[in-house]
């Protein structure tokens, strides 16, 4: 993880690497939100497995997590708005710990057993991203937990399988030295807020990274192009190249931009 020192570093990294909104590359997901195999109509407790084309097996425990209701709403509390126009919008039970992960292709293979550190993933079906295109799963990299919402935690569409593995890369990628950084540029008043996007655009940047090489012979198997998976990462990227062009449009970051396509 690159650290910024200098007051203009972190400035400097947000104009290389975010391009001007009419260089965005538009992408279009559709080819990643189909089904890779049938899902039931109610879910309750206990142990799922699915097939489906590419070799591909699901498997997971679905536990009973309506106790982690304090954890959850600390985590999406704040992201639902009015009516339906927020983030996320919908019911924030029932809570589901998914546990015993298993993901296999004929040349894949994940697996995260009950004692694992990443066991700690917990899932809210009924809580939806107004945004059909983001799936606001979230990772909490310092307690090791992964929250994931909607139809995601059902790992049925390659959009899912981006999704988790993206948060899961979100704990992979995270080291002392960037988490002490991170929480030294809260306490540095002098350029906070071009620090915190830095290092924000530079977490999304790292674990979709590790998702991407992690997950190569899955995808492949799966029939998922490289160019469709890279399309995921642009589509996830340009949320925050959004919100970073509006925070910092007054410090001159729009025109430190080069008209260059990322």
């Amino acid at each position: 993880m690159r650290l910024f020192e200098a007051g203009g570093e972190a400035r400097q990294y947000l104009a290389d690497q975010i391009p001007p909104k009419d260089m965005e590359k538009q992408v279009n997901l559709a080819p990643l939100m189909r089904r890779l195999f049938d899902i039931p109509e109610n879910l309750s407790p206990g142990h799922y497995e699915f097939t489906g084309e590419g070799g591909l097996k699901i498997i997971f425990d679905l536990v009973d997590a309506n106790h982690s209701f304090d954890r959850c709403w600390l985590i999406y509390g704040n992201d639902f708005g009015q009516a339906e126009t927020g983030p996320v919008s919908g019911n924030m039970r029932p809570i589901y710990a998914v546990t015993n992960i298993a993901i296999r292709t004929n040349n894949f293979e994940f697996k995260r057993d009950a004692g694992s550190r990443y066991n700690s993933t917990l899932w809210l079906p009924n809580l939806k991203s107004v945004d059909s295109e983001l799936l606001h799963n979230k990772a909490d990299v310092d307690r090791g937990y992964m929250y994931l919402i909607g139809e995601t935690g059902l790992l049925s569409r390659p959009v899912d399988l981006l999704g988790f593995f993206h948060e899961l890369g979100h704990i992979e990628t995270r080291t002392v030295e960037s988490i002490n950084a991170e929480y030294a540029t809260y306490s540095n008043a002098g350029d906070l807020s071009e620090k915190k996007a830095a290092y924000e655009l530079q977490r999304e940047k790292d674990a979709n990274a590790w998702m991407v090489e992690g997950t190569h012979n899955l995808f492949e198997d799966l029939d998922i192009s490289s160019e469709l998976v890279e399309g995921f990462t642009h589509a996830q990227l340009s949320s925050y190249h959004e919100v970073f062009r509006k925070k910092f449009d007054q410090t001159g970051i729009e025109g430190m931009q080069t008209k260059k396509e990322i």
